[in-house]
């Protein structure tokens, strides 16, 4: 269910990249209230889907998911084997992830793994690289990238992990919808 799940986050994200990656675009707004006369990483549909307009970085929308995403990355990714906190993630999830996460012990493998392997982490360098907002601003996908920088591990049991010790990139995407006015994750994947 688990794998479902993801594929078919990943399966509508390709989707919803591809659409906005190919033409209709409509002129961008220019104005004073976050909107952008050139293209920006963060685009807001149409109702229709077909057109988009460019939000720039002070849109109130743009600064609230960039915080968002970068205390969610900062969070998972800063790390202490000897004192992870293993419901540290539900706080970013909406009421379906919630539970969805705990019926499949997502944390709990997680954070086994990384106790076993007795990583010391912490996150850097946080970069959105593309958000695509629904029209309505109720939803959005955003793709990011990171560096987790691993301090201290058994080096052993590191290299039975796709990790090393230093400097790791990772590519992910998150699905984000306004939960009692807040962001809240409703899905994720990492990409590579």
């Amino acid at each position: 269910m688990r794998r479902t799940y993801i594929l078919l986050f990943v399966t509508i994200l390709s989707v919803v990249l591809a659409v906005g990656c190919q033409g209709g675009k409509t002129d961008p707004v220019t104005d004073n209230n976050g909107f952008s006369d050139s293209e920006t990483p963060y685009v807001l549909y149409d109702e229709s889907g077909d057109g988009v307009v460019y939000l720039s970085e002070e849109h109130p929308e743009v600064i609230r998911v960039k915080s968002f995403v970068n205390e969610f990355v900062t969070e998972m990714n800063t790390l202490d084997f000897r004192s992870i906190d293993e419901d540290k993630a539900m706080p970013f999830l909406t009421q379906s992830m919630q539970e969805f996460t705990v019926e499949q012990k997502t944390w709990e493998m997680l954070f086994g793994n990384l106790r076993e392997v007795e990583v010391v982490s912490k996150a850097e360098d946080i970069q959105i690289e593309t958000a695509h907002f629904q029209h309505d601003l109720s939803g959005v996908y955003v793709l990011y990238t990171s560096t987790i920088r691993i301090l201290q591990a058994n080096e052993e049991k590191l290299a039975l992990t796709n990790m090393t010790l230093g400097e790791n990139r990772e590519r992910a995407a998150l699905h984000l919808i306004l939960e009692d006015r807040n962001w809240k994750i409703n899905g994720f994947g990492k990409l590579d």
